[in-house]
């Protein structure tokens, strides 16, 4: 179960290729800072056939994400780090190994890990008081 402290709290649905396959990624407890970077970089990941400087369903490692590099140098870190995730290995860890893994953190990838999945929605909200979601699974009636 996913506890949330006060803070903020990302909500990211994605699609992947042809607008099928959605998902939706959640991560909370971040300061407000890191929240706007995340949510910032995560809007950049519409469809690229559809919005000029988009990513979606591009080609991960692509050099087209040295523009986010530019805009978010330095800050990208703090974001990583503070959502709690880890590197697995630290051979070169730059501001571009850090974004394009806060993007599969928050949208992910497909085709084997080859492409970016779009970003259909984002959402970001504030809750000042620590809670526990209560889900309904599988509930038959």
């Amino acid at each position: 179960m996913i506890n949330f402290q006060p803070g903020y709290i990302l909500e990211v649905e994605s699609w992947e290729n042809d607008a099928d396959n959605y998902q939706t990624k959640i991560v909370g407890s971040l300061s407000k800072e890191v929240a706007e970077v995340m949510f910032d970089i995560i809007c950049y990941f519409k469809p690229r056939s559809q919005y000029k400087n988009c990513f979606g369903n591009s080609v991960i490692g692509s050099e087209d994400l040295i523009v986010l590099v530019e805009k978010y140098r330095k800050r990208v870190f703090d974001a990583f780090f503070e959502a709690g995730w880890d590197i697995h290995s630290e051979e070169d860890v730059d501001d571009s190994f850090i974004i394009e893994n806060i993007v599969d953190k928050l949208i992910g990838a497909w085709n084997e890990g080859e492409y970016f999945r779009v970003m259909n929605s984002a959402k970001m909200y504030y809750t000042p008081v620590a809670f526990e979601p209560i889900i309904c699974k599988n509930v038959n009636r």
